[in-house]
């Protein structure tokens, strides 16, 4: 191999070597990215989750209200028919 081809192949292979190393870096950028977006999402679901049980516990705790005012306008009726009795 001539000195000229011979310094052409290093290049080419400098060429080589800076290419692989910017898709390397690109592809860990890339996973980063993933990385974070996946982050984002789980963060944002495990707020969601925390907000809909609350609502949850809120909202049985609305209904047991609504039961115990029910009973009582019940027992109130109760009352009423017999004190007209």
């Amino acid at each position: 191999m001539t000195k000229e081809l011979q310094e052409l192949q290093e290049k080419l292979n400098a060429a080589r070597a800076a290419y692989y190393a910017a898709a390397a870096a690109y592809d860990a950028a890339a996973d980063a990215d993933d990385a974070a977006r996946d982050a984002a999402r789980a963060a944002a679901l495990a707020a969601y989750e925390a907000a809909r049980d609350a609502a949850y516990v809120d909202a049985d705790a609305a209904w047991a209200a609504c039961d115990a005012c029910d009973a009582a306008d019940a027992a109130y009726a109760e009352a009423i028919k017999t004190y007209l009795k």
